[in-house]
């Protein structure tokens, strides 16, 4: 893609129409975006404050299923499943 900011190197012809049209995609959802919430960088810093976030809610649920693990033992498989069809089914 012409002035695209980035060489394609050796790449296929298939590997850069490949690339174009990834680039194509991620331009066209970031100026939607863009338009939410102030401009693209606001957009970008918006997206990296989520992602921080959903990292930090996944390393607490991973420190507190490792000190579950540590003092009651694993969670029974029979116990979850019955949970799972209990709070979770489609019926």
């Amino acid at each position: 893609m012409s002035g695209s900011g980035w060489e394609h190197g050796e790449l296929s012809a298939e590997e850069r129409a490949w690339a174009d049209k990834e680039i194509a995609a991620d331009r066209e959802l970031l100026d939607e975006l863009a338009s939410k919430f102030g401009g693209r960088s606001a957009a970008i810093k918006q997206g990296l404050v989520m992602l921080a976030e959903e990292h930090r809610r996944r390393r607490a649920l991973a420190d507190f299923m490792a000190e579950w693990v540590a003092e009651s033992g694993p969670p029974d498989p029979d116990g979850v499943a019955a949970m799972r069809e209990r709070h979770f089914s489609r019926r």
